[in-house]
């Protein structure tokens, strides 16, 4: 039994020439961060890694980024990557004293939350709502250059957005059994796919990574916030555009993505309130028009946004940002989460269901 993902992405040559035709006029030092910023997405959606593999986590360049028209996928990717990389290896001020009390208040919510009695035989379950905008290559000198007239703005500002949907169902005790990912199109089209985790260095039965996380795997967690933000740091090193960004988009993958036990939650939680950066937002809309608050840290151009509804605190969504102009490129709602005695049983709502 094998993955049913297998990575068809551009080889090192042929990066190295998307790079040299996309930026030929930036400096050197600004290309070869592109280039390793790339090689590290790229290399973290090749299954059977340490940390990458199943589509049980959205890629992250397509949460990250924007799809530019004109170009094939690959360009895309990198064009798009050519555009926001821009601020890595700033120092960052430390979380706001905001962010850190609403995350408490958060924490302690997601901690009062009942422990679920789940067997090995389950699956969990996840069910999202999607958003993404499609930036014409036109707008891209703009978009560069960091400076927006206004006319391009309201231009960003009337962008249709693709939507989409996606019901996703993960073994609870070990990645290598079959899960089953269903994404309803714009058009309506269904489509149903079993995925596994299972590759060529994966020893099974496995609890799986981070980034492909079974339930079992969760539980085991560290519960002390330092402890946690240390393995993710440990864990995560050399992926994404740097380690504070990375962190933060990892703890929000777990807990919109996943299902964390509620004292894991809580941790998760707490250790996002310890990352340089975390600010608040006062008012942030998710991918079904949900209004709440929201904790966000910003790289690369790009400010990654967790959204909490205002009564329950609970996690509704998480949204992308162009922080130099505010115009969304992804957006998310997560409309239910949890268990299921079988692939394609949709659990009733409850407990799990994220609160408005």
């Amino acid at each position: 039994m094998s993955t049913h993902h297998e990575h068809s992405g551009p080889d090192l040559p042929v990066l190295d020439r998307l790079l040299h035709d996309l930026t030929w006029d930036m400096p050197a030092e600004t290309q070869q961060r592109l280039k390793d910023h790339l090689v590290s997405e790229f290399r973290q959606a090749e299954p059977g890694t340490a940390h990458g593999g199943s589509r049980w986590r959205r890629p992250r360049l397509r949460a990250r980024t924007w799809v530019v028209l004109g170009t094939s996928a690959a360009l895309a990717g990198v064009a798009a990557a050519a555009i926001v990389i821009s601020t890595a290896g700033d120092s960052l001020p430390p979380p706001s004293p905001a962010a850190v009390q609403l995350l408490a208040k958060v924490a302690r919510a997601a901690a009062r939350q009942p422990t679920p009695r789940v067997s090995d035989s389950q699956y969990t379950y996840v069910q999202t709502r999607d958003l993404s905008w499609i930036v014409p290559h036109n707008l891209e000198p703009y978009l560069a250059a960091g400076s927006i007239p206004r006319s391009v703005r309201v231009r960003l500002e009337r962008l249709r957005p693709w939507r989409s949907s996606a019901q996703i169902w993960g073994p609870v005790a070990d990645v290598c059994h079959f899960g089953l990912e269903r994404i309803t199109m714009p058009d309506g089209q269904v489509d149903n796919e079993r995925f596994s985790a299972q590759g060529p260095a994966t020893k099974c039965p496995s609890q799986g990574g981070l980034n492909d996380a079974s339930y079992r795997l969760l539980q085991r967690l560290p519960t002390n916030p330092h402890a946690l933000l240390a393995m993710i740091y440990r864990l995560e090193h050399g992926h994404g555009p740097g380690p504070d960004q990375e962190a933060f988009v990892t703890i929000g993958d777990l807990l919109g993505d996943r299902l964390a036990p509620p004292r894991v939650a809580a941790a998760l939680y707490q250790a996002a309130a310890l990352i340089p950066g975390v600010s608040v937002i006062p008012d942030a809309t998710d991918a079904i028009g949900r209004h709440g608050v929201a904790v966000a840290q910003t790289a690369d151009g790009i400010r990654t946004e967790l959204i909490f509804s205002r009564t329950g605190l609970r996690l509704i969504g998480e949204r992308t940002i162009i922080a130099s102009i505010g115009v969304s490129t992804s957006a998310t709602a997560f409309i239910r989460q949890g268990f299921a005695d079988h692939l394609g049983q949709v659990p009733p709502a409850g407990p799990a269901k994220p609160g408005r």
